[in-house]
């Protein structure tokens, strides 16, 4: 039973109000509107996580490379702008009608909680035949630490919007700390240890699967 049902379905002209009977060869049945049908099937989310290790360095890279533990980070400062890079592609199924969802994990040697760290994503995502300079999109927001030593775990508001991005494309990351933005208040180097990418995938419902989804065994 592998017919890729959410294909077959979408293919079909349906009203909100419609009922789709669904029915097993074991005789069991059930009836549920077109307009319920697919939130009934639950989001899967594909969890991206990017260390500090991976990302690639300029001219004005971060004033630190350096190690907690057995963790590498990247020192911000406070002082100065500074930046690394990472290159990947839009992750293979992402679901083209939502959005991507970015976390960022740091740390301080001091007490964090004093003060806000104002971290800035910068994106751009292309294919073949698009410019590599084009126009660039930006996140910033500002977020308190923690007491030393301990990781903060900070999901930006805004996210990577679906209309800046295509699948297939190859996108490229600049993550920096903004210590001109009102909300860098905190008076210390931020180390930063991981950035996370959370995208919706593009599910293709079996009809083995959608049995067990809709409880029909």
């Amino acid at each position: 039973m592998g017919i890729k049902l959410n294909e077959l379905l979408e293919s079909i002209q349906m009203e909100d109000t419609d009922l789709l009977h669904l029915r097993t060869v074991e005789g069991l049945d059930k009836r549920i509107f077109w307009a319920n049908f697919f939130t009934q099937i639950p989001q899967v989310i594909n969890h991206v996580i990017i260390p500090a290790e991976i990302f690639k360095l300029t001219a004005a890279k971060p004033a630190v490379i350096n190690d907690e533990g057995i963790f590498i980070t990247l020192d911000f400062v406070h002082t100065a702008e500074k930046e690394a890079y990472l290159k990947g592609f839009i992750p293979f199924r992402w679901d083209e009608d939502t959005d991507v969802e970015m976390r960022i994990d740091w740390l301080c040697d001091a007490d964090g909680s004093v003060g806000g760290v104002a971290w800035g994503i910068e994106y751009l995502a292309i294919k073949d035949n698009e410019a590599v300079d084009g126009a660039t999109a930006t996140i910033t927001e500002a977020f308190t630490g923690r007491t030393a030593g301990l990781m903060r775990s900070n999901h930006f508001t805004t996210k990577l919007l679906k209309a800046n991005l295509e699948a297939d494309d190859i996108i490229s990351l600049r993550i920096f700390r903004d210590h001109d933005h009102a909300g860098d208040t905190l008076d210390q180097t931020a180390r930063f240890l991981f950035l996370s990418m959370y995208n919706t995938l593009i599910q293709n419902i079996t009809s083995d699967r959608l049995i067990k989804v809709l409880n029909l065994r």
